[in-house]
């Protein structure tokens, strides 16, 4: 790599999502050879890398890599307030109505140590909603603050860092567990997610 100065960029964003930031005369591969992105045209096709993978250097157990994942999509991580008074530093808590993802929900806060208990049922007078359970996770307010997840809310939170360092299993294991609790499977036999969330959306492509 070498310096040459300061340079106007470009975004091209993909049809599937992807993004790229580059100057104009930098070349991208085309059906037609390389082109520089200044010469390509909206709808015209681009290679792209099927997969980019960092050298797997996290080591974290299967258990905080699911439970990051259900913070991440199901998890209540933001202070409670009464007007402007702020009630408490943070709200941990979980919410789901599948028995399956809430047993292995509590089982991960076992293994690292949290407590789970519940404190809500069905809020909502919706019958489609009656099943819907809060769960208050206790102990756990540093691990979030360590993932970035703490005070923040769904339009917020990211992807911690060490999940891109994961083996290719553990990824695996991460998105089901994003899939299982904010997606569905499509007619198509492919996978689907809805977040409020683009910088979330993302990450979770750049898994994919």
């Amino acid at each position: 790599a070498w310096h040459t100065g300061t340079k106007d960029c470009v975004r091209l964003t993909t049809r599937t999502g992807k993004r790229v930031e580059l100057t104009l005369e930098h070349r991208l591969w085309g059906f037609d050879g390389w082109k520089p992105i200044s010469e390509i045209e909206i709808g015209e096709r681009v290679a792209v890398p099927r997969r980019t993978r960092p050298r797997a250097t996290a080591d974290r157990c299967d258990a905080e890599v699911k439970l990051v994942a259900y913070m991440i999509a199901e998890g209540g991580t933001t202070a409670r307030y009464r007007g402007t008074v702020r009630l408490i530093t943070c709200h941990n808590s979980f919410t789901n109505a599948d028995p399956v993802i809430v047993s292995d929900f509590q089982h991960c806060c076992s293994e690292l140590g949290f407590g789970v208990h519940q404190v809500r049922h069905g809020s909502r007078s919706d019958a489609s909603r009656r099943a819907w359970i809060t769960y208050q996770v206790k102990g756990c307010q540093q691990w979030l603050r360590d993932n970035n997840l703490s005070g923040k809310g769904a339009h917020e939170k990211r992807v911690p860092q060490w999940v891109f360092q994961l083996p290719e299993r553990q990824r695996w294991l991460f998105l089901a567990a994003m899939i299982d609790t904010d997606g569905w499977v499509t007619d198509r036999d492919g996978v689907a997610i809805a977040l409020a969330n683009e910088p979330l959306i993302n990450d979770l492509v750049y898994l994919f």
